[in-house]
């Protein structure tokens, strides 16, 4: 199998043994051209589970294949004139604290999160402080240091990538900082980041805005694979990703904001497969998501895969225009 035979030959130190849901495969072309000729792709020795892409002069991806069988992970690090900006931590697979320092030469790093799904936060312990919307703190106190412990089987043998328990962090608790939305971070010399709340795939899912990069980071809500899964008009009643505001009718609410800000940005990357999207996808995306709102039966297809926990997870699909993703939706 193509996915299977590539990662078995792949420049990380991680291999994967099997996938829960594979990539679709346009996604899955994408992320396999990037890996085999990008030609700014990196992998420091202080962290050989990341490959380090340089996007921007000042903008760094660090891409890491999905500790749990589901989509590899984009982890983004912004460099500002004072300090970085370290937007999600992945699982903490390999020293992800080292690999900030070594790019930021030493410079102090603000980390923020998403949302607190477990492919975004894990890495939180290795760090001393994290920021993230109210919807997201709670469920990130949960953490402990069994957080990683479905990862292995009962011998001890990891069942979805070739990880031992030393590739992971020790657990350490570490400060959270609840944000406002519209909450600006501060690199140094007028370089300013806005976070901004745009709900949906999870209650308090952040959205960020380097307005210096003309970037917007969407996490996600967004993806070229299938984006925000939840509920079209109630609460998702998944409990990571439960709260009144994981649905669609919020997640248009939150779109309208960023439509306010067209103005502001030229490019998107979300978290998960593609990157560096032209922003003209956001007005498939308003598109679709009215359609969802005003006839949810009204789909283009539909999709199933049994999750991590061995249970059927079943979606209705509805197209983006002028975007390869699709967005993924319960009735």
């Amino acid at each position: 199998m193509l996915n299977q035979k590539y990662y078995a030959d792949s420049i990380f130190k991680i291999r994967r043994k099997k996938w829960v849901d594979e990539p679709g495969e346009a996604a899955w072309a994408w992320e396999k051209d990037m890996l085999e000729h990008d030609k700014t792709l990196r992998v420091y020795a202080c962290n050989p589970f990341a490959g380090v892409f340089r996007f921007r002069e000042n903008l760094y991806g660090l891409y890491c294949e999905n500790a749990d069988g589901l989509g590899n992970v984009w982890m983004f690090l912004i460099e500002g004139p004072k300090r970085g900006l370290l937007i999600d931590t992945g699982y903490g697979v390999g020293d992800t604290k080292a690999l900030v320092d070594e790019l930021l030469g030493g410079k102090p790093c603000i980390v923020a999160n998403t949302h607190c799904g477990i492919d975004h936060t894990l890495g939180n312990c290795r760090f001393d402080e994290v920021h993230c919307f109210p919807g997201e703190a709670a469920k990130l106190r949960t953490h402990n240091e069994h957080i990683w412990d479905y990862l292995f089987d009962e011998d001890g043998e990891a069942i979805w990538m070739d990880i031992t328990r030393e590739d992971l962090p020790r657990w350490k608790p570490y400060r959270i900082v609840e944000c406002e939305d519209g909450h600006v971070f501060d690199l140094g010399e007028g370089y300013e980041v806005e976070m901004l709340w745009v709900p949906g795939h999870a209650e308090g899912h952040a959205n960020f805005l380097d307005r210096q990069n003309r970037i917007l980071f969407t996490g996600d809500n967004i993806t070229s694979n299938y984006g925000a899964n939840g509920m079209v008009d109630r609460p998702n009643p998944k409990p990571v990703y439960g709260g009144k505001h994981c649905n669609y009718k919020s997640y248009r609410e939150g779109l309208a904001k960023i439509m306010e800000r067209y103005d502001k940005f030229d490019r998107i990357f979300p978290q998960h497969h593609q990157v560096d999207f032209d922003k003209s996808i956001l007005k498939g995306c308003v598109k679709a998501v009215d359609e969802i709102l005003e006839n949810p039966e009204n789909y283009d297809g539909e999709y199933s895969f049994i999750n991590k926990e061995n249970h059927l997870e079943s979606y209705k699909l509805k197209n983006i225009e002028g975007f390869i993703g699709k967005y993924a939706y319960n009735i």
